[in-house]
């Protein structure tokens, strides 16, 4: 260690330009190097692709899509569900399902679309918010996924599965301005859910190590200008 420790010092007295240019081009290299720092995402970049939990995951997601993300519809339910709204909300839903990284919606005009519509005057009502109640009152138990009280409606557009945060992150763009494009009258509109929140936070992250890289690299710079000053002085 110590003939190690004279060698350093031989070289700095000897050579102290040199080091110093080599100092600098890696502080450059490093700097250049911090403002390209990616985040790979994805199931097999943490699990083996060729283990059993991950070709189980595949085959799930296959089938049912990954996770979901939530359109929060606050207001009341006769606004919600009033005719110019369900005819936007048919819309949107319809737009929705169309986009290729989404594997299924559920939501108002959807679930209204699979029930059975009373008949009047020999033809079907289009959507008819009457059947989402129970006889004693107020929405059915059995549609509390899509209406979870009288204030709030829940659109879910899953997603493909397998995909990665980077294309999650494309995906609910893409969404959040399908939802933008199709304002519903008195209804305030909330997206979120995973999708949405991971690349939020895989952002923060990548923002975070270029802050710390840099602030590792200045004070890389300040150790130098030290030590280089005091060699000088001797």
């Amino acid at each position: 260690m110590k003939k190690l420790s004279h060698l350093v010092g031989v070289m700095l007295e000897r050579h102290p330009l040199w080091l110093l240019g080599a100092a600098v081009l890696i502080t450059v290299a490093a700097v250049f190097g911090a403002r390209n720092v990616e985040l790979k995402s994805g199931d097999d970049m943490l699990v083996s692709s060729g283990s059993k939990i991950y070709q189980d995951t595949q085959r799930y997601n296959s089938y049912f899509g990954g996770d979901a993300l939530l359109v929060l519809l606050t207001g009341d339910l006769e606004t919600i569900l009033s005719p110019q709204n369900l005819q936007t909300l048919q819309a949107l839903e319809a737009t929705l399902s169309e986009n290729p990284g989404v594997k299924s919606v559920l939501g108002p005009a959807t679930l209204l679309a699979s029930l059975p519509q009373p008949s009047q005057g020999g033809d079907s009502s289009p959507l008819d918010p009457s059947v989402l109640f129970a006889p004693e009152g107020g929405i059915n138990p059995l549609f509390s996924p899509v209406f979870p009280d009288e204030k709030h409606a829940l659109i879910a557009a899953r997603l493909v599965g397998g995909t990665t945060i980077e294309e999650q992150g494309d995906v609910v763009d893409a969404l959040e301005g399908i939802v933008a494009e199709h304002p519903l009258e008195g209804v305030e509109v909330l997206v979120s859910g995973t999708p949405k929140i991971e690349p939020a936070v895989q952002d923060s992250m990548v923002e975070d190590m270029r802050l710390m890289v840099g602030l590792a690299v200045a004070l890389m710079v300040v150790v130098l200008f030290v030590v280089f000053r005091a060699r000088w002085r001797l």
